[in-house]
């Protein structure tokens, strides 16, 4: 029996998705089915993924009549993958996981049992390949808790989360752009805990086409709408998570360029940096 299940939404990825899904067949960690979901493509991204299932039978294919969305193309993908599987990991259609990343979250968790998911540091990546700089998460259960309302501490291309959390929440809902920071505040109110391996194990690609990118605002938003739910709920506050509440809604009267600019300085370590702090 399979130990874990990758879940790959797949949307208009041609460029991307050999690349993707060859690196999941690459993984040291060889015990795992690939779920791969085409959600309406327009371009040739379902004939790349049906070439590579024929030589690969860890490859299952699923495919949405049309554009569902990452939502509801997630929770197909947890559905398709029933209870079959103790472990599930997320894969985006243009990132690249490095050889040893299923093993080493897997014994992660194996080591941790109270840790219910786990992430871990990412390399980004631009359109063509080229290193940009590398992305660090919190790394502790404790450190991520803390943490949960100054930002979403957790990669969510790149968890490997127990299946039996995806199965209590009832999986993702419909929140614009913030669906995976939704479901890790639900989580924690109920008692689930998070952590980040310490070492980048995905290319994490950064385009202009990303859903985030697109609508910048209105996943700010998001973000804050739930920020707000939570921050007064006990386990939860802090004056940091407050100032940082009040932070982001001035975040919005900045047109989005400046934004993204702004986040990609506080959240990114350049290449040069990290290579001279290493």
């Amino acid at each position: 029996m399979p130990e874990i299940a990758v879940l790959m939404p797949v949307h208009n990825a041609g460029r991307f998705v050999a690349a993707a899904v060859a690196s999941v067949l690459r993984q040291s960690f060889r015990d795992f089915v690939l779920f791969a979901c085409d959600d309406g493509s327009s371009d040739d991204s379902w004939d790349v993924l049906r070439e590579m299932a024929g030589v690969d039978d860890r490859i299952r294919l699923l495919r949405n009549p049309r554009n569902l969305g990452v939502t509801a193309t997630l929770n197909r993908l947890w559905r398709e993958a029933g209870e079959e599987f103790p472990f599930c990991a997320r894969m985006d259609a243009d990132d690249i996981a490095l050889p040893e990343r299923l093993e080493m979250q897997h014994n992660y968790l194996l080591e941790h049992p109270e840790v219910h998911a786990v992430g871990c540091f990412l390399e980004m990546i631009d359109e063509t390949g080229r290193p940009i700089g590398c992305r660090r998460y919190p790394e502790t259960a404790a450190e991520v808790h803390r943490s949960l309302l100054l930002g979403n501490p957790l990669p969510h291309p790149a968890l490997l989360l127990r299946s039996e959390l995806y199965r209590k929440m009832e999986g993702y809902r419909p929140v614009h752009g913030a669906e995976d920071y939704d479901l890790w505040l639900r989580s924690a109110a109920a008692g689930f805990r998070f952590a980040n391996v310490p070492r980048v194990l995905l290319r994490y690609r950064v385009s202009a086409g990303q859903v985030k990118q697109r609508s910048l605002k209105p996943t700010l938003r998001s973000t804050l709408r739930l920020q707000r739910r939570y921050l007064f709920r006990s386990g939860f506050f802090s004056l940091p998570a407050l100032f940082h509440y009040f932070a982001g809604n001035l975040l919005l009267l900045l047109p989005d360029r400046w934004i993204m600019r702004l986040f990609m300085r506080l959240t990114v370590r350049r290449k040069e940096e990290a290579e001279r702090q290493a």
